[in-house]
């Protein structure tokens, strides 16, 4: 798909010649799991997307900073590919639990469990912790991605428990 895209940009279609209406500006980025155990085959696979036309790095949800730190230090910011963090509003424990069984790759950590098992309002300590994330993962990767699934109107109230502005 990034390829394809990169011919588009250059205003060719790979499978009928020149575009009619010029090229696109169209600008790729790819997904990556901070979190994957295999950090060889990561870097191997952004290496790869970039090469193919990623121009940044959309992560999968990420729960533990030391993962994301790893995940920049080691492989994008070498490779000099921006990423984006994912950031997951977590709703309840129940929820919690869920992602954890049938998300692949997902695992969120014994002490967010904990404190989503222990609060008085479940979603409201969601709320909390999706913005101390994304407070945290602003200062380490390039930006974030708030994934509030099926309760986006709760974003601008992570963003302001987070303290980060939307105006630029």
């Amino acid at each position: 798909m990034l390829q394809q895209i990169q011919a588009f940009n250059k205003g060719i279609d790979p499978t009928l010649g020149e575009l009619s209406d010029k090229k696109t500006l169209i600008f790729a980025g790819a997904a990556a799991d901070p979190s994957c155990r295999n950090q060889r085959s990561l870097e191997n696979r952004i290496r790869k997307k970039k090469k193919a036309g990623a121009g940044f790095i959309q992560t999968q949800m990420v729960m533990e900073r030391e993962n994301l730190m790893e995940f920049c230090e080691k492989i994008s910011n070498p490779l000099e590919i921006p990423v984006i963090a994912g950031v997951f509003l977590l709703k309840s424990y129940k929820n919690a639990l869920f992602i954890n069984k049938y998300v692949p790759g997902a695992n969120i950590p014994e002490n967010i469990l904990n404190r989503l098992k222990n609060a008085k309002d479940p979603l409201q300590e969601g709320i909390q912790i999706a913005a101390e994330q994304a407070k945290d993962f602003i200062n380490i990767a390039d930006g974030v991605h708030l994934m509030a699934v099926k309760a986006e109107h709760l974003i601008p109230e992570i963003l302001k428990k987070a303290d980060l502005n939307l105006e630029y």
